[in-house]
């Protein structure tokens, strides 16, 4: 990992070059260790003006990980808060996040554009409230998603909704 903190400095580094990345996309699995090294590079970039939008995709992981993947994803956002600032699309895989600490990256998303859940919940018959007034959403995605009810309270410029295999969340079994 301290080779691809390496490899992201070298690239992400404002060097006097006159071009400017269009796009970065961050397709590791998050190793709490690097966390704060990998966010202060690409929020370095982006203060630089050599970032102007950034993606964050999430890859898969065992189910068993899905809440240790969850957390990592909510450290790394506390690490670099002001890339998630930046972020135009969002892909998290296989996470089963803490109901309230879900919408803290959602919501400190301010050029968030896409938001694609894939096999992600907050616990078995939760409920998905989505309450973003200001949000740039334009298209939300779930695929595979464990929630016992979805609520759009507020999001304002949602024009696309898809969803794929929804699975309405598990009901305990009563002896």
């Amino acid at each position: 990992m301290a080779c691809m903190t390496k490899i992201a400095r070298i690239s992400l580094a404002a060097s006097g070059r006159k071009s400017t990345l269009k796009a970065v996309s961050l397709r590791l699995l998050l190793a709490t260790g690097y966390l704060y090294d990998i966010g202060k590079i690409a929020c370095e970039a982006i203060d630089n003006g050599e970032v102007k939008s950034v993606v964050k995709i999430s890859l898969e992981c065992c189910e068993m990980d899905m809440v240790r993947y969850a957390k990592d994803i909510i450290c790394f956002f506390e690490a670099s808060t002001n890339l998630f600032r930046h972020l135009t699309r969002l892909f998290p895989h296989n996470a089963r996040f803490d109901e309230l600490r879900m919408h803290r990256p959602l919501n400190s998303c301010e050029q968030l554009q896409h938001l694609v859940l894939n096999n992600c919940d907050t616990g078995d018959q939760s409920v998905l409230k989505i309450d973003m007034p200001n949000s740039k959403i334009t298209c939300l995605k779930l695929f595979s998603c464990c929630f016992e009810k979805v609520q759009f309270l507020c999001l304002s410029k949602l024009s696309e909704l898809h969803y794929e295999l929804y699975i309405r969340g598990r009901t305990k079994q009563r002896p």
